[in-house]
């Protein structure tokens, strides 16, 4: 008599996609994505870290932030220079008409307050450059304020020809588009949470910080039966 534990290993040939996973929700936008022809439902994760990744990679280095602090320091001195001058002939040669002397001198005097702020924020950039206590951004800002893929489609950090060649951010795709709102079982609709929250939850699930060694994770969700 055989065991009723005794485990077959068996491999089925579907005949329609299958997908094993938990049953949980998928959101338009977010785990998956619709284009004309074809459903791809993505592994949001990697597609954000991704996205993150090549943001870190388009940012200046320390040595071109300060190259941009001094041009911006030399357009503000030249820029001082010509209010100095434009006082002394004020002063030389005020306008007769009280109103328009009280104007002029006003813009004037805005004008090197305005002057002595910038600089005074510039030199503070430097210095915190220079000390290496400038603080640095935990959300991108090309990733907050996108809603989801195709949003970030926008921004140039992803492709759709990523989803479909870069190994780990696609767990499977359908030719035919689907519904707004998919379980990974059946349909199911819901309110879905913004592209910005699930990145929110990414940074702070998986302490994504500035660092050159960010990796993408391994494909998730696609599974066969045996």
């Amino acid at each position: 008599m055989p065991s009723i534990n005794q485990v077959y290993q068996v491999r089925v040939e579907v005949i329609s996609p299958l997908c094993v996973l938990d049953g949980g929700r998928l959101h338009e936008e977010v785990d998956f994505y619709l284009d004309a022809q074809t459903t791809y439902v993505i592994n949001s994760d990697a597609v954000l870290e991704l996205a993150f990744q090549r943001w870190y990679e388009r940012q200046p280095s320390r040595e071109q932030l300060l190259a941009k602090l001094a041009e911006r320091e030399e357009r503000l001195l030249r820029r001082r220079q010509r209010n100095v001058e434009d006082i002394k002939r004020f002063d030389e040669a005020p306008p007769k008409d009280p109103r328009k002397r009280a104007e002029q001198e006003q813009r004037l005097s805005v004008e090197a307050h305005n002057i002595r702020e910038e600089l005074k924020r510039l030199r503070q950039e430097r210095a915190e450059l220079e000390s290496g206590t400038a603080q640095s951004v935990t959300i991108p800002p090309e990733l907050l304020q996108n809603s989801g893929v195709s949003d970030l489609f926008k921004t140039g950090l992803l492709t759709i020809d990523d989803i479909r060649t870069i190994p780990g951010l696609l767990r499977y795709s359908y030719l035919a588009p689907g519904g707004k709102e998919w379980t990974e079982r059946d349909s199911d609709l819901c309110q879905r949470p913004r592209g910005s929250a699930v990145f929110a939850r990414l940074v702070a699930e998986r302490g994504v910080a500035h660092s050159a060694g960010l990796g993408i994770g391994p494909a998730a969700g696609s599974a066969g039966v045996e």
